[in-house]
């Protein structure tokens, strides 16, 4: 089901832990699995990928801020050691950042630019930085697998939040909600970019899931979100690259 490499940012806890744990499960999990955290090796927060580590030789960790280009290229440099020239197959933009806000009165430029660093700048830097490695793999499978997570692969953890035409009074959250669409619109138009290059793109809304950041209140278990997403992930092809879906596969407004 999966292909041979695969990595992961924010994996240390919530839905990229979740990630991590179903693909080490499955019967066919990735030869080499790398689970990008921002905190660095035997902090708390790193606890679980560690203890997931000294019993699965394929699961790499790798130290990785999103919003930091010097962190973010020195993990690119770890995984092009790890992985050479055999390439990245599947990279999951999972990190993300949210705080609530009910009036515009809450909104402050620091969190705005916060949100936007986190969720739509740190996933296209992250991707920029790796796509070479994406590149790798596009043409090394290119004769042997059709488009997909197979062969050369980006997907966005994106967010229904993110659609203007969901936009309502309810629900504000601004900055979080500006700075998804901000990643639906980079996503997209990277996405005719990758494709020419041998390369599909997802932007992948998982639902609203238990988790820090979506609370207990939300219905859906990390462990159900994950595994409808890697459903998702694996009927992606060229026909479906770039578009903005949810974790059932229903399509979502821009």
């Amino acid at each position: 089901m999966f292909p041979r490499s695969v990595l992961i940012t924010g994996a240390n806890r919530g839905i990229g832990l979740e990630m991590v744990r179903q693909m080490l499960a499955s019967s066919a999990a990735p030869a080499c699995l790398i689970a990008t955290h921002r905190s660095g090796p035997g902090s708390g927060s790193v606890v679980s990928l560690e203890e997931l580590k000294s019993r699965h030789s394929n699961l790499h960790l790798v130290q990785l801020d999103v919003v930091s280009d010097r962190s973010i290229q020195s993990a690119a440099e770890v995984v092009t050691g790890l992985l050479g020239d055999t390439g990245l197959n599947l990279l999951i933009n999972n990190s993300g950042y949210a705080q609530r806000t009910t009036c515009l009165g809450q909104v402050t430029s620091d969190s705005l630019l916060a949100h936007f660093h986190v969720n739509a700048v740190g996933p296209i830097m992250v991707l920029k930085a790796l796509k070479p490695l994406l590149e790798k793999a596009a043409v090394a499978a290119s004769s042997k697998s059709e488009y997909g997570i197979q062969r050369a692969a980006v997907v966005h953890i994106a967010s229904t939040l993110g659609s203007l035409t969901n936009a309502c009074v309810e629900m504000r959250m601004d900055e979080y909600r500006a700075s998804k669409a901000a990643l639906n619109m980079l996503g997209r138009q990277v996405g005719f970019e990758l494709l020419q290059a041998g390369i599909v793109s997802l932007l992948l809304h998982p639902g609203w899931v238990k988790t820090d950041m979506g609370t207990e209140d939300a219905p859906l278990t990390p462990s159900a979100s994950v595994a409808s997403m890697f459903e998702r992930m694996a009927e992606l092809n060229k026909e479906k690259s770039g578009t903005l879906i949810d974790y059932t596969g229903r399509v979502l407004p821009w």
